[in-house]
């Protein structure tokens, strides 16, 4: 080597010892040896080591020595140069003791003889905490839900079931081990392919702008492991990272609840016909519908039958068979009906029919129908058949009349049909 070519490789290592005392980051330089051969301040204050001691210290020695580790050095091909890895995180004890996290970037030094690679370390001990806090809270997130009495979903961005507890896997059957993601959930829980495309699609798409902690409750009908059917009312909630919360609350039980309680309100408990109020309501949307236009298809009517003698019926055999006789009617009703109409029990033996898209002198015949099938059923009462009759009164439904009076007027029709004698009809 040339004297020029001596001064230039020593002007270019003073620059790189220069550089590296004044870095921010611990720096050291090891040669091809594998010996340190300039450690700088950085270095000092982060090890706790000086610069004299660390001086052709073995590279293997100390990071091994100082990480309890078995050569980690050896592990990422550092000394051949070949660098299987070129950041690396390690777990260090530093001169005073302490353990730390560090990042140390190893890189391979071409053309100065003196020097082969340089290390370049980070302090990553509060990363790190960071990190075990964030695990430590998702534990006790997991330990405080883990006998929660609403099931409990964790899903990564992945989309992967990382934990499950205790409710989860009493109210569907699944373990986690069952359940690895999202897409093996919704197979498993929504068999039925159209219902389940519903789903997802319903998922994804309030999913995407759904802001960290907002809550959307989706109640869902979920098949369970034993193929038993319920209804679960779901709640995700977005959290850090793209993760997603997802409760489950069993809901079964209180829709059945809910549904008892509409058909209480709104259906006859002897005949389970339609009762009153559902004739209301029923009246109210065909009298809108009526008003709408005049056409035949928007007319309808409206029939009110009473029972002759049912006064005598329930007095001579009982209310027993008084009830018998409104359960069986109620049926008749039912089963002679076109389709959309409509059959109610009104009170007592009072019943009503509602026929849609009816004229009057269809709604007519109509009656009569209904009152021949009445007539020529057996009911028994005490082992003996009988016939009985009944008086009915018509009124046209033309959307010019409100529902209240609509019924008065009915009934009133009725009334007059009964005074007329026994099996009458009488038209508003």
């Amino acid at each position: 080597m040339s004297s020029k070519e001596n001064e230039a490789l020593q002007k270019t290592s003073s620059i790189f010892s220069k550089i590296f005392s004044l870095a921010n980051d611990a720096v050291f330089l090891v040669d091809k040896k594998g010996k340190i051969t300039l450690w700088n301040a950085a270095a000092e204050k982060m090890f706790g080591y000086t610069s004299a001691e660390m001086m052709g210290e073995e590279i293997e020695n100390f990071f091994s020595y100082s990480a309890g580790e078995n050569n980690p050095i050896k592990n990422i091909g550092i000394l051949s140069g070949e660098l299987k890895d070129n950041i690396v995180p390690f777990s260090f004890t530093i001169k005073n003791g302490l353990k730390i996290f560090i990042e140390a970037s190893f890189s391979v030094i071409e053309g100065i003889d003196e020097y082969r690679m340089m290390v370049v370390v980070r302090n990553i001990s509060h990363l790190m905490k960071i990190k075990d806090e964030l695990h430590n809270e998702k534990m006790k997130f997991i330990n405080a839900f883990e006998n929660a009495p609403f099931g409990i979903i964790l899903i990564n961005k992945n989309g992967e079931f990382e934990y499950i507890n205790n409710k989860f896997r009493e109210l569907f059957g699944y373990t986690i081990d069952e359940l690895p993601d999202g897409k093996t959930w919704f197979r498993k829980a929504f068999p039925n392919p159209e219902y389940r495309h519903e789903i997802i699609l319903t998922w994804l798409n309030s999913s995407i702008d759904e802001k960290s902690g907002k809550k959307d409750s989706r109640i869902l009908t979920v098949t369970c492991k034993d193929k038993t059917e319920k209804i679960i009312n779901f709640i995700p909630v977005r959290i850090n990272e793209g993760e997603f919360v997802v409760s489950c609350e069993d809901m079964t039980e209180l829709k059945k609840s809910e549904y008892k309680l509409l058909r209480f309100a709104n259906y006859d408990m002897l005949t389970g016909l339609p009762n009153r109020r559902s004739l209301e309501l029923a009246l109210r949307i065909t009298i809108d519908k009526a008003k709408k236009s005049e056409r035949r298809g928007n007319l309808s009517a409206l029939l009110f039958l009473d029972i002759d003698d049912f006064k005598e019926i329930n007095h001579s055999f009982g209310h027993n068979t008084g009830d018998e006789v409104l359960i069986a009617v109620g049926k008749l009703l039912s089963k002679s009906l076109r389709t959309g109409d409509s059959a109610f029990r009104f009170e007592g033996d009072e019943f009503a029919i509602l026929f849609r898209g009816i004229s009057m002198a269809e709604a007519r015949l109509a009656a009569e129908r209904l009152q021949n099938i009445i007539n020529q059923h057996n009911f028994v009462f005490d082992y003996t058949k009988n016939n009985l009759t009944i008086g009915i009164g018509l009124i046209q439904i033309n959307g010019k009349i409100d529902f209240a009076t609509l019924l008065s007027l009915v009934v009133r029709t009725t009334h007059k049909a009964k005074a007329l004698g026994r099996n009458c009809i009488a038209v508003y």
